[in-house]
């Protein structure tokens, strides 16, 4: 093993920049490699961006004019510009609270429904209800008395 000399120290405290450490040459081509590769990269992406675009148009110019779209292409593309026919639900708010007004509507008003059938107000209904459930429930409820049927099955007194 060598020893250690202190002069070696102030040796290396001289050094200085040597012109040989890094390589210009080598850095320039890689800087001039990067820059054809970008510029490749984006040919590629654009040529590939002029192809879709036109093989897009041919499809437009081949569809029937009923079912050509604007696709969205203004600045704020409603709905109908965006989604073909048929629209399932295109504002769902407003519908929401239409829907709600209608069935309140239902609720709280009289309708025939047809069939012998007509609805109430709730609030009617629910009055109604409570006086039949009391009339059951009331002790002066008169006892019927009902022969058998002649089949022999009971029948009950409502």
């Amino acid at each position: 093993m060598a020893e250690h000399r202190p002069e070696d120290d102030s040796f290396n405290l001289r050094a200085t920049y040597g012109g040989d450490d890094v390589n210009l040459s080598g850095l320039g081509k890689f800087v001039a490699h990067l820059i054809i590769l970008v510029v490749v990269s984006a040919g590629i992406v654009y040529g590939a961006y002029r192809y879709l675009r036109s093989r897009e148009a041919n499809v437009e110019r081949q569809e029937t004019p009923s079912t050509r779209l604007d696709r969205g292409r203004g600045e704020k593309p409603t709905p109908e510009q965006l989604f073909p026919e048929p629209r399932l639900q295109t504002t769902p708010i407003p519908d929401l609270s239409r829907y709600k007004a209608d069935q309140q509507k239902v609720l709280e008003g009289y309708q025939d429904q047809g069939q012998g059938t007509v609805s109430i107000p709730i609030e009617e209904a629910k009055r109604k209800l409570l006086e039949e459930e009391a009339k059951k429930s009331s002790p002066e409820k008169p006892v019927t008395t009902e022969k058998p049927a002649p089949t022999g099955t009971m029948r009950s007194s409502q």
